[in-house]
């Protein structure tokens, strides 16, 4: 530069859009800003929140002097909550580490896993505070603890009230008797309804039966006279060959499985079952006023008559 020149000034270039309402844009920059720290804060105040409540976990658990409702009650909040995956959690050996899920953070910050902290939770749900903590007093199982969920509300509560006041095996006593109630009470419910399914299936058959017997009725009704008398003699004749099936059949092969039994006589009490029968042919021959055919010939032409009837319900397309 030459010694005694004044230095040029520069040109002033004006960068601003003048059409532009500067102080609307500076207060929107500003709100904005504002906007932006009050959510950072906000959440960085939830996080550290959890932050907080595991902090007291993990102190409960070393001093050993935390709830264990308390405890379970904390759970219940950040099972609600997604921010833990955002916690950096404190380690027994110095270094920290972030849950990838919430079983990951159970057996982390908890030591079990989510399904047993879960099972707690309903447990204090069912049993109420104190009766909770004075359950782990006593140290129920999870086996005991199931039952007492399972009960009806009036008897939950009983046990409740009975955690509270009485010593274990009184307890125990109180539940395993609940328990066995509940179960003959289930047991119960099960037999009543398999009866009400057995007679159902009875109605049903009665009913079935009826409606064949109904439409045989009107079947007969519309038929000629002969016709419904071809069916009368087939329905007897039915009739006649299961009564004789069953006196050959069922009735011959008890009488056999009577007289081999061992060596003793039991021709009296044989004779008083076929007796019965002979007596219940007698009363239907008087009833009917029947003929005896009980000659060769007659049995012979009461044969033909029986295989007859048969054969023309069946010619009269029955």
């Amino acid at each position: 530069m030459t010694a005694g020149r004044k230095p040029k000034k520069a040109d002033v270039v004006d960068v601003i859009d003048p059409s532009l309402d500067q102080t609307k844009i500076s207060g929107a920059m500003v709100q904005m800003r504002a906007d932006g720290i009050a959510e950072r804060q906000a959440h960085e105040a939830g996080i550290f929140d959890l932050g907080r409540q595991v902090g007291g976990i993990q102190m409960a658990q070393v001093t050993r002097q935390f709830s264990a409702v308390a405890e379970i009650k904390l759970f219940a909040e950040i099972k609600e909550s997604n921010k833990f995956k955002e916690l950096a959690i404190l380690q027994a050996d110095g270094t920290s580490a972030v849950a990838e899920n919430i079983e990951d953070f159970c057996r982390m910050v908890f030591g079990v896993g989510y399904k047993a902290m879960n099972e707690e939770s309903l447990t204090l749900r069912a049993l109420g505070d104190g009766a909770y903590d004075a359950a782990n007093r006593l140290g129920l199982n999870r086996k005991q603890l199931r039952l007492i969920r399972s009960l009806p509300d009036a008897q939950r509560t009983a046990v409740a009230e009975a955690i509270q006041a009485e010593g274990k095996a009184e307890v125990v006593a109180i539940i395993e008797d609940l328990a066995a109630q509940l179960a003959q009470a289930q047991d119960d419910a099960t037999d009543a309804r398999e009866e009400v399914k057995a007679r159902e299936a009875v109605i049903a058959d009665k009913n079935a039966a009826a409606d064949k017997l109904r439409a045989k009725l009107k079947r007969v009704q519309a038929a000629p006279p002969d016709v419904v008398l071809a069916e009368l003699h087939k329905e007897a004749t039915d009739f006649m060959h299961d009564a004789n099936g069953c006196i050959h059949g069922e009735l011959r092969q008890a009488l056999i499985a009577i007289k081999n039994h061992d060596e003793e006589d039991h021709s009296v009490f044989m004779a008083g079952l076929v007796g019965q029968i002979q007596a219940n042919l007698k009363a239907l021959r008087a009833e009917f006023n029947l003929p005896d055919v009980s000659s060769a010939k007659d049995q012979e032409l009461a044969a033909q008559v029986v295989q007859w009837a048969p054969k023309k319900a069946v010619a009269t397309g029955k």
